[in-house]
C-alpha cells in the first residue's frame, strides 16, 4: 500500500501542501480530494506544493495537477523538487506547463573568485566556468526566484543576456548561477579607451533600440507604468496636493506599450562580450513605453541632477552630454527624419517628468532632494500642459 502524507499550511491568500511519499495510482484520488477540499474551502490565489520529500508521481498524479491548472483559477507552484521527480515532469512536458523549482543546492564548499561588487549584488567566478550572482543577507527567496524568471523571460524575448541556470545557497545567502561571460562593463572599457567613447555610446544606443524592440511575457515582467506610479506616490511629502496630482497626470499621459524597458541602462551596468553588449543584472527590467528609458537617460546625462551622472554611470560631467548625443545617434540610426525631430521634443519632456520624481528613483541626500524639488517647481510644473501634450505623442 503506497503512502502519501500531506501537511497543509495557510498564509494570507496562499496554501502550501507539504508532500511526503509517493503520488501513485492508489494515492492520487485521496490526494485530489484533500487538495480540492482545501482550495474550495478557502479563498486563495496561489497553491504551493513543497516536494522536498516527494519520491514519485505517476500519470494519475500528473492529471490531478493538470486538472487544477485547467479548472481552478489559482497559480500553481512546485518547489524543492528532486532530480528524480523533476525528470518525470521534464519527460512528460509538464515542466513547460507548470512553475517548477528544483531543490536548492548549498554550494558553500565551492571556491569562487570575487569579480565585482555593487549595492545589490556580488559576483563570483566559480571553478566550473560559471558565475554566481550572490544576493545580500536577508534577501527573500521570492525575490531571487523573480529575478531568475525575469532573466529567463528576457532571454526568450530576444534581449541580449546570459543563460541563467538555477538558484543556490552560499554561506547562508541566496545566489543564481549563470553562464560565464567573457565580458567587461562598458564603463571600464571607456576608462581604458577614452578615444572610443562615441563608439561605445552608439553601440549602447543600438542595443537599447534592440531591447525596446523585444516584447517579453507581460505575465512575468512588471509594468513600467506601475513602477513609475509608485515613484510618484513616494513623493507625497515633497509636493502640495495640486503638484502631487500633476505627477500622476504626467505618467498617465504616456501611451501604454508592451515592449521591454531597462530602467538602469548605464555603462557600468552593461557588459561588452566580444562585439556584443549584454545585460547581466536584471534589476530595473519591465514592460512599458520606451520613453521611460529615454527620458530617465536624458535626466541623468543632460539635466545632471546633483552629480548623479558620475554616481550612476562612472562618466565625468564633461563626457555626459557627448555620450548621450552619440547614444541617440545609435538608437535612431536609419530612423525617419520626422520621427527623430518629434522625439527631440518628447525626450526632454519625459526627462523633466523624471526629474520631478528623481528623489524616489535615486538615493539622494535631503539637501539634494530640496534642490531637485525647487528645480521642479521652477522648470517642470509651470510647463505641465506642454509636457503632458508631448508625452501623449510618445
Amino acid at each position: 500500500m503506497s503512502k502519501l502524507n500531506i501537511k497543509v499550511k495557510s498564509r494570507k491568500d496562499e496554501i502550501i501542501f507539504i508532500l511526503d511519499g509517493r503520488i501513485d495510482a492508489n494515492a492520487s484520488e485521496n490526494f485530489k480530494n484533500v487538495v480540492m477540499s482545501q482550495i474550495q474551502s478557502k479563498k486563495v490565489n496561489s497553491v504551493i506544493f513543497d516536494c522536498e520529500n516527494l519520491e514519485y508521481v505517476s500519470s494519475s498524479g500528473l492529471r490531478v495537477f493538470l486538472s487544477l491548472k485547467q479548472r481552478e483559477k489559482v497559480k500553481l507552484k512546485f518547489i524543492n523538487i528532486s532530480d528524480e521527480v523533476y525528470d518525470i515532469f521534464e519527460v512528460t512536458g509538464f515542466s513547460k506547463m507548470l512553475d517548477i523549482w528544483k531543490t536548492i543546492r548549498d554550494i558553500s564548499d565551492s571556491a569562487g573568485q570575487l569579480t565585482a561588487v555593487s549595492s545589490d549584488m556580488i559576483m563570483y567566478q566559480m571553478n566550473d566556468e560559471k558565475i554566481m550572482k550572490l544576493y545580500p543577507h536577508g534577501t527573500e527567496l521570492k525575490q531571487v526566484e523573480q529575478d531568475l524568471n525575469l532573466t529567463k523571460t528576457a532571454l526568450l524575448s530576444g534581449i541580449p543576456t546570459l543563460i541563467s541556470y538555477f538558484i543556490v545557497t552560499y554561506n547562508g545567502r541566496y545566489g543564481i548561477i549563470y553562464e560565464m561571460p567573457n565580458a567587461k562593463p562598458v564603463s571600464s572599457m571607456i576608462e581604458f579607451q577614452k578615444w572610443k567613447l562615441d563608439s561605445y555610446a552608439k553601440e549602447m544606443g543600438k542595443t537599447l533600440r534592440l531591447i525596446h524592440s523585444c516584447e517579453p511575457d507581460i505575465n512575468v515582467m512588471p509594468k513600467t507604468s506601475e513602477t513609475f506610479t509608485k515613484y510618484a506616490a513616494a513623493m507625497r511629502n515633497f509636493y502640495n496636493d495640486e503638484e502631487f496630482a500633476k505627477l500622476f497626470s504626467m505618467i498617465r499621459a504616456i501611451p501604454a506599450k508592451t515592449t521591454a524597458v531597462f530602467e538602469n541602462y548605464y555603462p557600468n551596468n552593461i557588459f561588452m562580450q566580444g562585439d556584443e553588449l549584454i545585460l547581466i543584472n536584471m534589476l530595473g527590467i519591465s514592460c512599458g513605453n520606451p520613453i521611460f528609458d529615454l527620458g530617465k537617460l536624458y535626466m541623468i546625462y543632460i539635466l545632471e541632477p546633483e552629480k548623479l551622472l558620475k554616481r550612476l554611470t562612472g562618466l565625468e560631467l564633461s563626457q555626459g552630454k557627448r555620450f548621450f548625443t552619440s547614444m541617440l545617434e545609435g538608437y535612431f540610426e536609419n530612423e525617419k527624419a520626422e520621427t527623430i525631430e518629434r522625439y527631440k521634443k518628447i525626450i526632454p519632456a519625459m526627462g523633466y517628468m523624471c526629474l520631478s520624481i528623481c528623489p524616489a528613483m535615486c538615493k539622494l541626500s535631503d539637501k539634494e532632494n530640496e534642490m531637485i524639488i525647487s528645480r521642479t517647481r521652477r522648470d517642470v510644473l509651470p510647463a505641465f500642459n506642454t509636457i503632458v501634450n508631448l508625452l501623449k505623442q510618445a
